[in-house]
């Protein structure tokens, strides 16, 4: 027996052939069976491993088919070892086993250290401080921000309510979403404006909570220009973003959404995920410092979208263009019933066929149903113009 072949093929796959193949009809009947014990677990592993390696397998490239075709017929080592001719052969088969088996893997060491890092930092959180009362006073000019980001693993939304008194500028923490990007196809421009849908969201929801302040006036804020030449551009887009749009518009002025740049959108943070070192030095929750100066000092800047972004968006029209000449235009207008036009066609048809057979061989009966039926699917345009234009 060939150590390196065990080693390959039989790591963490003895115990599963064990009995599992031979048995496995059997085994799935205690499966389904409603008088299972609790103690089938572990047929369920042996059964669901089976199952996942045939998965591997039968996905395996069309290079080392032949090989995944070997594993699957049996997985024990002395089967693998005797269905090979030669010691080329042989190393041929480990090295592609290899290939297979490692297209399943998963990083766990790599995913232990992550986990391991992220627990260490749990206790920081006691450190984390933010004021869950929210300032507000009958004297004050309340509003609320709206910040929405996106990236590539989720997008995100936080709100802040802003109230300016006699004691100067209040910014208070009301309210955050964020929201994993399960897809990658999606481009971020799209994250983008679904992050904006959320924080439309849960501004109405916040506003419905702050009736009691009054009308309070919303601003909405997002670092994607393309995003945010949709929502102020009425025009045709494609489905994804006219919906998302169209949602936008209907709860919101597009006078209300504001570019502002990344370093300082508030919802970067919790779109990209930081850790909570990060989040405390930061101080997040007491929101970005230039909210609490002048709204004249506020970023203003003018949008300069992605024009090959924001095309690829439009809505795709097709244009379908009918040109009738002259002589067809005469053609049609000699009949008076549509009737009389088909059986005129039909004879057309069979005058440009008989003119090319011998006389001997040329059709003179009445028009047939065929002939009728085929002038109606007839084009008059396919037709000779000098048969049209006939007299």
């Amino acid at each position: 027996m060939c150590p390196e072949l065990k080693q390959v093929v039989s790591t963490g796959s003895d115990k599963l052939v064990d009995k599992a193949v031979e048995n496995s009809n059997e085994k799935f009947h205690t499966l389904v069976n409603p008088t299972c014990s609790a103690g089938s677990s572990t047929n369920f592993s042996s059964i669901s491993l089976r199952a996942t390696l045939n998965h591997l397998l039968d996905g395996a490239p069309d290079c080392y088919k032949m090989t995944a075709q070997h594993l699957q017929k049996s997985m024990y080592v002395d089967n693998c070892v005797t269905s090979v001719k030669s010691d080329a052969d042989l190393t041929k088969f480990i090295n592609e086993s290899r290939e297979i088996m490692a297209l399943g893997k998963f990083e766990l060491q790599e995913i232990a250290h992550k986990f391991e890092k992220w627990d260490r930092q749990l206790h920081q959180l006691n450190k984390l401080e933010i004021p869950r009362w929210i300032q507000g006073h009958k004297n004050s000019k309340h509003s609320l921000l709206v910040f929405c980001d996106a990236s590539q693993q989720a997008y995100a939304t936080c709100i802040f309510l802003r109230s300016v008194n006699q004691q100067g500028v209040t910014l208070s923490f009301s309210s955050s979403k964020i929201t994993s990007s399960t897809s990658k196809s999606i481009s971020i421009s799209r994250l983008e404006l679904l992050g904006c849908c959320i924080g439309l969201r849960l501004a109405k929801t916040i506003c419905t909570d702050l009736e009691e302040l009054g009308g309070i006036p919303v601003y909405y804020w997002s670092d994607s220009m393309n995003c945010l030449y949709w929502i102020k551009n009425d025009e045709q887009w494609a489905t994804f973003v006219m919906n998302r749009v169209k949602e936008i518009r209907s709860g919101s002025e597009p006078l209300q959404w504001n570019y502002v740049p990344g370093n300082l959108n508030p919802a970067d943070l919790p779109s990209r995920g930081c850790s909570v070192n990060t989040l405390i030095t930061r101080r997040w929750g007491e929101g970005p410092a230039w909210l609490t100066e002048e709204e004249e000092l506020w970023p203003i800047s003018n949008l300069y979208p992605d024009k090959n972004i924001v095309k690829a968006e439009k809505k795709k029209s097709v244009v379908t263009s009918l040109f009738v000449s002259d002589y067809v235009r005469e053609f049609l207008i000699r009949f008076s019933s549509f009737e009389k036009l088909i059986r005129v066609t039909a004879w057309m048809i069979r005058f440009c066929r008989n003119s090319k057979l011998e006389k001997s061989c040329r059709v003179t009966d009445i028009l047939t149903p065929d002939e009728l039926k085929e002038a109606e699917k007839k084009n008059p345009v396919d037709c000779p113009r000098d048969i049209i234009c006939f007299r």
